[in-house]
Order: structure tokens, then sequence, then C-alpha cells
């Protein structure tokens, strides 16, 4: 089955393999999950576990996905099962913001302000610290090269 070996990858080591399993989850598609729907009850289990290793090993994409799967506007299989958050949002968005470059920081900046606003302040601090703190621990890169508006969790990445 694709789901399980997706999942074996991902579990494996293979980044874009987490990525895209934690993306879509266990069925590529919506038939892939009614004709199996343990598989469900496997991503609850694994997703997390998966994004806690991405974070450890700085993936900028994931961050992305978590910036987005926790605000009020997710709307794919990882934000169902993280559901909207705006401490997480927040904090993931400012992750994600420290690591920025080029046209996108602007934007960024402006969609900080925003979830900034929705948050009380001692929730903004304790969320910049967290975000400075796992930046400079695991991160690298700038998160808008590796990660650029648009960019697919599931394309076959060109080496």
């Amino acid at each position: 089955m694709l789901s399980s070996a997706a999942l074996q990858a991902a579990e494996l080591g293979d980044a874009n393999a987490r990525d895209c399993y934690v993306h879509r989850g266990p069925g590529m598609t919506q038939s892939g999950l009614i004709n199996s729907p343990e598989s469900i009850n496997t991503y609850r289990e694994r997703a997390p576990v998966l994004i806690d290793s991405a974070i450890a090993d700085g993936d900028w994409k994931m961050v992305d996905m978590l910036q987005y799967a926790y605000s009020p506007s997710g709307n794919n299989l990882i934000a169902g099962l993280l559901g909207p958050d705006p401490v997480q949002h927040y904090r993931y968005l400012k992750l994600f913001r420290l690591g920025a470059s080029g046209y996108m920081i602007q934007k960024l900046d402006k969609d900080l302000a925003y979830a900034g606003e929705q948050i009380t302040a001692e929730q903004r601090t304790q969320a910049d610290a967290w975000a400075l703190t796992t930046q400079q621990a695991y991160f690298h890169g700038s998160s808008t090269t590796v990660a650029p508006s648009g960019w697919d969790a599931c394309a076959v990445p060109v080496e």
C-alpha cells in the first residue's frame, strides 16, 4: 500500500516523505481514506511524532505547514488534526518569519502583526522567545527559499 510505504519512508528520515505524509495524510486521495479508515487512526498517532522530528531537523516546510494548519483558515488534513490555535499559529509564523528573506518579508510582517493582535502581549512575548530559541537551535538558511509561496509538499524533489 502506498500510504504505508510513505509512512515508513517518513519514519526512516526521508524529509520529503515526512512532509507529504503529514500534509496529505495516509490516503493520497479521499477514496484512500474511505477504503482504509483505520489509516486515519495511524495518522493521528504518527503525525505528531513526524512533526516533532521535522522541527528537530530544521524543516522549514513543516514550519510553513504548521503555521497554516494552526491558522483560522487552515483546511487541510493536518489542520483538521491540530485545529485552529492562535498562539501556535503566531509561534510558527514568527519562526518562519525569522528565517525569511527577500520579497516575502513584507507580507510575513503584515501576517505576523495581524496574528499578534489575536493573542495577549504575554503570549506574544513567550512565542517570540520560543521562535528565536527554536530557530537558533535547529534552523539554517532561508525559510522562504526552502518553502517559497505556492510550494507543494508532495512534489518530487529535483536533486
